[in-house]
């Protein structure tokens, strides 16, 4: 079930994110391995088995890198997110041998809060200047002006082409930005600042000698804006 499961979203989604269902799905079935040895087909689970699992998740510990650490809230989310879509796909699809329904939906996912330390003006003023200090460098004021003026996800300017920068017939600068999460390329306006910063940092890209990294959805090397010590920063 889980490798048609798969292979199904193998044909819409990135590598990196069916790679990351599967590793999820591996999670989830050595647990009722190990749990509920008598379940032979996911129509026997119910929620409250559902909910056991994902309750134990907070007590269970890293045995690859940093071993004996607690799993992270962003990884169990994740998880949690994986599993709920898995079973929200097999149900709608009427697959033999499924729940009627999910067990699980979106308000199982454990909330992400964000503590919030207390407004300090003399810390923000001094954040404001540390900032500003950083912003010099090419990297920094050119991520942080792309950023500002273009709205895109972060990933998406991680994987900026050298050559992102272009103009509509107008003369009005706009960036191109590559398929990432939407999975179609797509280009926005940007503001001349920000276009100056890309033109800097770009010339000091074009004087290095690196020969680009494959990426495996277009099929040829790519030279990045944003690369530094052969990793995109």
């Amino acid at each position: 079930m889980i490798d048609r499961y798969l292979a199904e979203r193998a044909l819409i989604d990135r590598p990196v994110t069916v790679n990351g269902a599967r590793q999820s799905l591996r999670k989830l079935t050595m647990w009722l391995a190990e749990t509920r040895p008598a379940v032979e087909t996911l129509a026997e689970l119910a929620r409250t088995d559902l909910l056991d699992f994902l309750q134990l998740l907070p007590n269970q510990r890293k045995t690859n890198q940093n071993p004996g650490a607690e799993l992270s809230l962003s990884y169990r989310r994740s998880l949690t997110w994986r599993i709920q879509a898995f079973f929200g796909h097999v149900c709608q699809a009427a697959w033999d041998d499924v729940p009627a329904r999910p067990p699980i939906s979106a308000a199982d996912v454990p909330p992400h809060h964000q503590a919030r330390p207390p407004l300090d003006p003399r810390a923000r003023t001094r954040t404001a200047d540390g900032a500003d200090s950083r912003a010099r460098m090419p990297y920094q004021r050119c991520v942080l002006l792309v950023a500002r003026w273009s709205g895109a996800r972060r990933a998406e300017i991680r994987k900026l082409h050298l050559d992102c920068l272009d103009t509509y017939a107008d003369g009005t600068h706009r960036i191109r930005l590559a398929a990432v999460k939407s999975r179609k390329e797509r280009s926005v306006p940007i503001h001349f600042e920000a276009a100056e910063a890309i033109e800097t940092l770009a010339a000091l890209r074009r004087r290095q000698s690196d020969r680009g990294i494959y990426d495996p959805e277009l099929g040829r090397p790519v030279r990045y804006l944003f690369l530094r010590s052969g990793v995109c920063s």
